[in-house]
């Protein structure tokens, strides 16, 4: 009990005190057309809004169990009316997972919705979905990955469950070890699914009849190692819709890879450190930024991988 209260004062600290000027543990980004950066601040139990310069300059969500607030952050997207999307877990002082689903919020703070909601009974052993990866294509419907369930589901954004996909533990096609991240192509009519204990990503061809989504399979992306074009947990995913080249945060061996559309490797990047860990991803304007829950800051690199810079830390 008395780690339950520590636990809960340090939360209400963090929401009714001013708010920290730094990071701590982040795990999600996202960037709007403005430069505005978007991140998962999961230690300090909030959404972290970012300047075009790189410093915090406002915050969204309040720690608690409530429906409306953020208690531990994961991945995040944001749609084009700025709307944006949390993967949110609630635990219980024992840390075993209580509740998970996606929360929504407007620009300005206020909580919409929550997509996917469930419910778990500490004293069962029941099946849980862990929402790791949150993508919003350029239709604005959230897809949401599922990391213990295997499972993909589609929403509108006004809240309607337009899809369901896989849910089939394994290593062929279309079955899963840990989905994490997904990122929609619809220029292309890709979509690549992030199969992370398996070391890979599976590759979709999409379909769409107004809000009827269907998916093909098309090919296996890479295979566990350490080699160009192989994989060690990868983590998170993010596309230049440009140029249809997909971005893999190769967690496991700290580094991001840059793959053709089609899955063939183009190079590795990192920053100079001995260490650090890649937990968020996104593509905005040439730039990819990568949340690194290590060193609690956010990475930024020129396309190619060059010119790292940190954001939204203490240097």
């Amino acid at each position: 009990m008395r780690r339950c209260l520590s636990f809960l004062l340090v939360g209400l600290l963090a929401g009714c005190s001013q708010q920290p000027q730094h990071l701590l543990r982040p795990n999600g980004v996202a960037v709007a057309s403005d430069q505005h950066i978007y991140v998962t601040d999961r230690g300090n139990y909030r959404i972290a809004q970012l300047d075009s310069t790189g410093q915090i300059a406002a915050s969204i969500g309040v720690f608690g169990v409530g429906p409306s607030n953020i208690h531990s952050g994961w991945d995040l997207g944001r749609d084009s009316f700025g709307r944006l999307y949390i993967g949110n877990f609630i635990y219980n002082d024992e840390a075993t997972l209580v509740h998970d689903g996606v929360r929504s919020f407007e620009p300005d703070g206020s909580f919409v919705r929550e997509f996917g909601g469930n419910d778990y009974d500490p004293a069962m052993d029941e099946p849980t979905n862990e929402p790791y990866g949150v993508t919003v294509d350029s239709a604005d419907r959230i897809w949401v990955a599922n990391y213990k369930a295997n499972r993909v589901v589609v929403y509108h954004r006004d809240g309607q469950q337009l899809a369901e996909f896989f849910g089939e533990f394994g290593n062929g096609n279309e079955q899963f070890s840990g989905i994490s991240d997904l990122v929609v192509d619809r220029e292309r009519r890709h979509v690549y699914v992030v199969d992370s204990f398996n070391g890979r990503i599976q590759e979709f061809s999409l379909h769409e009849a107004g809000d009827t989504i269907s998916l093909q399979f098309l090919r296996v992306i890479g295979r566990y190692g350490s080699n160009l074009g192989e994989f060690s947990y990868p983590l998170n995913i993010a596309l230049d819709q440009a140029t249809g080249d997909i971005y893999v945060g190769d967690m496991g061996n700290q580094r991001i890879q840059r793959l053709t559309h089609d899955g063939q490797p183009i190079a590795a990047f990192a920053p100079d450190l001995a260490r650090w860990q890649v937990f968020g991803l996104a593509f905005h304007n040439n730039h990819v930024y990568a949340a690194d829950a290590y060193n609690n800051t956010i990475w930024r690199f020129n396309a190619d991988g060059s010119n790292p810079q940190r954001l939204g830390s203490e240097q």
